[in-house]
């Protein structure tokens, strides 16, 4: 034994890395736990500890066949494996103090490659990244190297313990108050939610059908144009037409000053990942409904019932591709046109030709939804050169350090901002210009950080804020559908744009604007209709209360567990 272990001797430095890399993010996470963070339960953890234990004893064994160049070769690659893997642990720990793994697949699966790309430049690119990149390998071959000096039992001891309470502490997290940070999810819960989710996709076609087959739903016009536009990662707080000192919205501003377009001021999204809100804006599922969104009617088939012909019109990754779950209710269309592959992102103007068409269509009455990209991520993707206005190296006062430091990316998504205001502008002229009996709605999916919270950008559905849940929505009605209104409606829009309202309720809204008679119209959740009735806001799949979120400040947000 003495001599293998000796004609083996260059095995050993890996062998005590490979076991650093494995040890360290369960140790930093077990000591963020003995702290009341509590991101990984006694399950998850014992789960890590076993991987452990398995991994170090079966790539001990295999690194002591063959020759000692094969040993290392494969105690090499092991390590580089083992690290890969567990460096996750630490990303996710270091950015969210959240559990990572499978969710961060879960939520990969579930949306298109720029996405995740925008995520990857965003996140595993920046500073903070890049130095846990380096320190934590780096790390563990001082670790193994000093192992072969005196003193092991001792170095042992300090080194193992020191990187993983310094890293505890260098991030000057806050203990938990209650239970997981975001209601992060345990291992099984996210493999029993996954298996499930699989399960729905494959049932829910059929479950849809079923749940709309017997809709009945009368319309009184004889004609009628109704555009839904959905918009995609639009925060009111980079948009002039709520009070950003830039103009980045001038053609809805001079459309609101002519009194040509009621603007929303206190709406906000039930998620703030499109996968999950998507299937709220279009049908009955909300956060105080019990049934999905397949088990209960739709507005596309609420439409279809009322005798509209309806489109789909998407500038977003084919959900088919993806298998996103609102492409279920969207297939239902009697028209579905995608203008965008997974792979690359185009600017909106390519959903215009498809417009003209649904607008030159012979059906009198037509439901037409347009799915923008939006100020998707990958900002400078999403509007063509002509829309730069902003320069990328610009960095005005009203910009704070991260927001200056970072002011490229700022810069791309006003222009996206800027440009997505062309769009709607265009829609609006389009569908002004025959003056049918109509009205176009823009509302966004959700809303997106730009550095307004410390470092953080995007939008995160455990992680919630108040500029990935409140959201802007415009209402331009044409001279017909004005003419035809009773006494008093255009009142009660007016008063319905400072209603507080969460955009799960969207088909309600839908409904009133349309005109259209059904039996389970519900006028409490109509911020139009007189019997309107506020009601509490709930945000994100962990279930957070808007008003707590907005009331909270900004370390409250980053820090405190107590928003459920």
């Amino acid at each position: 034994m003495k001599r293998l272990w000796e004609k083996y001797s260059g095995i050993r430095p890996w062998f005590w890395f490979f076991g650093y890399l494995l040890v360290f993010p369960d140790l930093t996470i077990w000591i963020a736990n003995c702290r009341g963070l509590h991101m990984f339960d006694l399950e998850n953890l014992l789960i890590a500890a076993l991987l452990t234990v398995s991994g170090l004893f079966l790539f001990a064994v295999f690194g002591c066949f063959g020759s000692p160049r094969f040993g290392r070769t494969v105690m090499l690659a092991a390590c580089v494996l083992a690290g890969t893997f567990h460096f996750l642990d630490l990303f996710f720990f270091v950015h969210f103090q959240s559990q990572t793994r499978l969710s961060f697949w879960f939520l990969a699966r579930a949306t298109n490659w720029t996405e995740v790309l925008g995520f990857i430049h965003f996140y595993l690119l920046n500073g903070k990244t890049v130095l846990l990149l380096l320190a934590y390998p780096a790390s563990g071959l001082l670790f193994a190297v000093f192992l072969k000096r005196k003193f092991v039992a001792a170095g042992f001891a300090a080194w193992i313990l020191a990187g993983p309470l310094l890293l505890n502490f260098a991030l000057s997290l806050r203990p938990d108050a209650e239970n997981n940070r975001y209601g992060v999810m345990t291992l099984p819960v996210l493999i029993d939610r996954f298996l499930e989710e699989k399960l729905d996709a494959e049932f829910m076609a059929d479950d849809l059908a079923a749940a709309n087959a017997e809709l009945k739903a009368v319309s009184r016009e004889e004609s009628a144009v109704y555009v839904l536009v959905i918009g995609e990662s639009h925060s009111k707080y980079h948009s002039s037409l709520y009070g950003y000192p830039r103009r980045t919205m001038p053609r809805m501003e001079e459309l609101a000053a002519r009194n040509e377009l009621y603007v929303f001021r206190d709406v906000t999204a039930p998620n703030s990942f499109t996968n999950n809100v998507l299937p709220k804006l279009l049908s009955f599922e909300a956060h105080d409904v019990d049934e999905k969104f397949f088990e209960v009617p739709n507005i596309i088939d609420l439409m279809r019932a009322a005798g509209f012909r309806t489109w789909y019109l998407s500038n977003q990754a084919n959900a088919s591709e993806l298998g996103l779950t609102y492409m279920a209710i969207a297939a239902r269309a009697d028209v579905f046109r995608n203008t965008m592959t997974v792979w690359k992102s185009s600017p909106d103007e390519a959903l215009l030709p498809l417009f003209d068409e649904a607008l030159a269509d012979p059906a009198p009455r037509k439901f037409i939804i347009l799915h923008l990209i939006g100020s998707h991520s990958g900002y400078e993707a999403t509007y063509p050169a002509s829309f730069r206005r902003f320069p990328l190296d610009e960095a005005p006062e009203f910009f704070n350090a991260q927001q200056k430091q970072n002011r490229e990316i700022v810069n791309h998504y006003d222009n996206s901002v800027l440009y997505n205001d062309f769009i709607l502008d265009t829609l609006i002229g389009r569908l002004r210009r025959g003056n049918p009996n109509g009205f176009l709605l823009y509302l966004p999916d959700h809303g997106e950080n730009l550095y307004e919270e410390k470092d953080t950008i995007l939008h995160m559905e455990f992680m919630p804020t108040r500029q990935t849940v409140e959201v802007p929505m415009l209402l331009y009605l044409t001279d017909a559908y004005r003419a035809a209104m009773r006494p008093g409606e255009a009142d009660e829009i007016a008063r319905g744009t400072a209603r507080p309202w969460s955009s799960e309720d969207l088909p309600f809204l839908l409904l009133e604007l349309g005109r259209i008679e059904y039996d389970g119209f519900q006028p409490e959740k109509s911020p139009i209709n007189p019997q309107f009735r506020p009601k509490t806001r709930i945000v994100s799949k962990c279930r957070i209360l808007y008003d707590k979120l907005k009331n909270a400040t900004c370390e409250e947000r980053i820090s405190a567990r107590d928003l459920r």
